[in-house]
């Protein structure tokens, strides 16, 4: 699958979302098995569907800590792996908004 293609999905769960860690903000999620079919089609529409979140928005801790976020920065500092009581492995690290440099630049 590659991304910004369309797809067509036969044969598929809808189911509410759980876990910890969740793909996106909705409630529900698309559960695949062995009998689901994936076939590529054209686009039924041009329109950007997908609603990131700004850097300024992440800086300021107001995504929330349980859904994916993708980071789009220049990396200027990265932690030693450390791991809490849960066993979890944490790493500390820090970017910069690249797109603030280049506007300055500008």
């Amino acid at each position: 699958m590659e991304e910004g293609d369309w797809y067509e999905l036969q044969n598929f769960k809808i189911t509410f979302a759980s876990g910890q860690t969740r793909m996106t903000r909705n409630r529900f999620q698309i559960n695949l098995s062995n009998y689901s079919f994936i076939l590529k089609i054209q686009p039924l529409s041009y329109c950007n569907y997908y609603r990131f979140q700004t850097f300024n928005n992440i800086h300021r801790g107001l995504s929330h800590p349980k859904f994916c976020i993708d980071l789009y920065g220049a990396l200027v500092g990265v932690g030693e792996i450390e791991e809490d009581e849960m066993e979890n492995h944490i790493i500390q690290f820090s970017l910069i908004n690249i797109e603030s440099v280049f506007s300055t630049l500008k």
